[in-house]
């Protein structure tokens, strides 16, 4: 089951993490949060926002999936 459940994941994230880095970096990291940084603070900042960024991905392509599973099993999503 869990191997069910970790390929539709994957699917919903099929997109190369360099690819998902640098969406987001570009549409998240303004020069107000870099101005005065030098280049290994920006790469900081930068890691920060993709791993933010990534989770957010992660947890909003895992609830739909949790929730449809649970439904099969008969559970309430809420309730578990």
């Amino acid at each position: 089951m869990h191997h069910e459940m970790a390929a539709e994941i994957y699917e919903s994230l099929k997109q190369p993490h360099a690819e998902l880095r640098s969406k987001y970096i570009q549409q998240k990291m303004s020069s107000k949060k870099c101005k005065g940084k030098n280049a290994a603070e920006r790469h900081a900042v930068a890691e920060q926002l993709a791993d933010k960024f990534l989770i957010k991905t992660i947890r909003d392509a895992i609830v739909p999936v949790a929730e449809k599973w649970e439904s099969e099993k008969g559970m309430h999503p809420r309730l578990g």
